[in-house]
């Protein structure tokens, strides 16, 4: 087998003989994919929900090795070298209204990845990877001349940018903590806290989500005195809530955190 490999990268192909090895774990025909976005994560609940309004069901079952970056700004994820065109078709597609704000991209390298065993403070501002190309997150819409891969063009931009956040710092017990999204632009920390207190829920810190100019986006994450609070909150997904007039996204912060 070694030598048939040797024969195939001297006649030029050897990339079909060899295929994609994971970046994360080093597993044969997996492709490591990395997705910034422009907000600092409190989990990679997030991410799953964006990979799964995106991708079909039977592309987001096949992915594994969910590691959140570092610096919370997104995450790395492995697709079986069979899916990768699809993924990358979707992405592409999503990306061509250039409102998202988030990027897919090849990984060339693997980037520092987070570890619960080193202490964080504050919410940082994100990172971006250079050398890679992106679907998705662009307002700009296409540019740059990276790809995955090597040659050809980008989409969207290429890292995310971090976001302002309303509220303290620290990262707070992902048990305890929900993503709320569909919010009014218009919307602010005191309405989110009396929404959820209209139903008997105390929300101990409310950070709402902005972008580079210090608009909102629209969504926000709430932190509660236990988990038990947080699963209260998460039963009124798809209803609206207090002043709001709009049914709500409530997802648990670390929804998806253990696939």
């Amino acid at each position: 087998m070694a030598l048939l490999k040797a024969l195939a990268f001297i006649s030029g192909c050897h990339k079909e003989a060899l295929g994609q090895r994971s970046l994360l774990t080093g597993e044969e025909k997996h492709i490591t994919y990395q997705l910034d976005l422009q907000t600092v994560l409190q989990g990679v609940g997030l991410v799953w929900n964006i990979l799964r309004r995106v991708l079909p069901e039977a592309v987001v079952s096949q992915l594994k090795g969910m590691r959140a970056l570092a610096a919370m700004t997104g995450a790395v994820f492995d697709v079986p070298e069979g899916q990768a065109k699809q993924l990358e078709d979707a992405f592409a597609h999503a990306a061509e209204d250039g409102r998202n704000d988030f990027a897919v991209s090849r990984c060339k390298s693997l980037p520092d990845l987070y570890d619960p065993g080193v202490p964080s403070y504050g919410g940082g501002g994100g990172r971006s990877y250079g050398g890679q190309s992106g679907y998705g997150g662009g307002r700009g819409g296409r540019g740059g001349q990276s790809s995955y891969g090597g040659g050809g063009q980008s989409y969207g931009r290429g890292g995310g940018a971090g976001a302002r956040s309303g509220g303290g710092g620290g990262r707070p017990n992902q048990d305890a903590s929900v993503f709320v999204g569909n919010l009014a632009y218009t919307c602010d920390q005191r309405e989110i806290t009396e929404m959820f207190g209209g139903q008997g829920l105390r929300p101990v810190n409310v950070r709402l989500l902005q972008d580079e100019q210090g608009r909102s986006k629209g969504s926000a994450f709430v932190d509660f005195e236990s988990s038990d609070a947080a699963q209260k909150a998460c039963a009124f997904d798809g209803r609206p809530l207090g002043s709001a007039t709009r049914p709500l996204r409530i997802n648990a912060a670390s929804r998806g955190g253990g696939r």
